[in-house]
């Protein structure tokens, strides 16, 4: 059995992860074989130890998906490989449709990751990756990106792609012995639309931490402090409160915590007419979760005028705003090659 990925604090989500990981990462070496991969990287935030896995009533399942980076060797076809594993990825996301939201896994080469574009998907990409096969040194050679060459126009870019999916992209296809699994997601697609709100409004600050919980804790405990928040500080109102709850769900996968924030429970309905097992999520969290994500779209909505107005990039160019550059940590955590 592989080490675990770290991708979590409590043992049991990280092994359940880490095994949907390993079980990835054999189907892409196998079926690119191993002379095209100098290495693979696990991205995203369970590359930070924040990876969303939640304990339902038949076992673990992992809202956040598994994204992978294959650096290339020099010398490989990309295209060609990509459609040689195009159908193998197809595969693995049918496969683990009961156990986690999906499967991505990119093709890069070597000059790629050593001269990365600015934008918000490649800074996450190469602040805190894990090789989880291959060359360890691989992280040596990624490149970095300076957070003011971060064009502005990716946090709305970023607030746009949030919004759309909690608006339009509702979660609907679930397995049917999983009914419960809609309403996870429902509370995963706010969660992702909170954090990234923050995280937007914290490029155009040019300041941001690494994880999620930092950044949250930052945008709480200082960026909404300021003078020239105010108005910021005013929209969002006491859905300011309920950003803790959010990020502990989004990075720890703490359902129990956010439910006692909305003021529901996750105890089935006592529903005396039913003769079926009763939803796992009472109609009372169901209502409750449906105002908190008009809240939450309603806050996003903030910070995103924010982001684009005139004010809000001079901000960012201001000698106050922290500059703050360079990787986090790279962790190399590899299985044996």
């Amino acid at each position: 059995m592989p080490p675990p990925l770290r991708t979590s604090t409590v043992p049991e989500k990280d092994r359940f992860y880490s095994e949907l990981v390993e079980r990835c990462v054999a189907v892409v070496v196998d079926t690119l074989g191993r002379e095209s991969i100098r290495a693979i990287l696990m991205i995203g935030a369970p590359a930070r130890s924040e990876v969303t896995v939640v304990e339902a009533p038949d076992g673990y399942y992992s809202l956040s998906d598994i994204d992978l980076v294959c650096a290339c060797r020099y010398g490989t076809n990309l295209e060609s490989l990509r459609g040689k594993l195009a159908p193998a990825v197809s595969a693995l996301n049918r496969e683990m449709k009961g156990a986690c939201t999906g499967v991505d896994v990119a093709m890069k080469s070597e000059v790629q990751l050593a001269e990365p574009r600015p934008l918000i998907s490649t800074f996450e990409m190469v602040r805190s990756p894990v090789v989880v096969w291959g060359d360890d040194r691989i992280v040596s050679a990624l490149g970095d990106i300076d957070i003011p060459d971060v064009p502005n126009t990716e946090s709305l870019t970023l607030m746009h792609n949030r919004i759309t999916e909690e608006l339009l992209l509702r979660p609907t296809d679930v397995p049917e012995e999983r009914p419960f699994l809609s309403s996870l997601l429902s509370l995963y697609g706010t969660a992702k639309l909170v954090l990234d709100s923050i995280t937007a409004h914290l490029f155009i600050r040019s300041n941001v931490p690494t994880g999620f919980a930092d950044r949250v804790e930052f945008f709480l405990s200082d960026v909404i402090k300021r003078p020239e928040s105010a108005r910021l500080k005013e929209e969002l109102g006491d859905f300011l409160g309920d950003m803790p709850a959010w990020a502990v769900f989004k990075t720890a996968g703490d359902l129990e915590a956010l439910v006692a924030r909305l003021g529901g429970t996750t105890e089935p309905a006592d529903v005396e007419t039913s003769q079926e097992p009763t939803p796992w999520t009472s109609a009372s969290t169901e209502s409750a979760v449906s105002t908190r994500n008009w809240r939450a779209r309603r806050a996003a909505r903030s910070v995103r005028a924010e982001c684009s107005s005139p004010a809000g990039r001079r901000r960012a160019s201001s000698p106050r705003s922290a500059r703050t550059t360079g990787r986090g940590s790279a962790r190399q955590r590899s299985w044996p090659t």
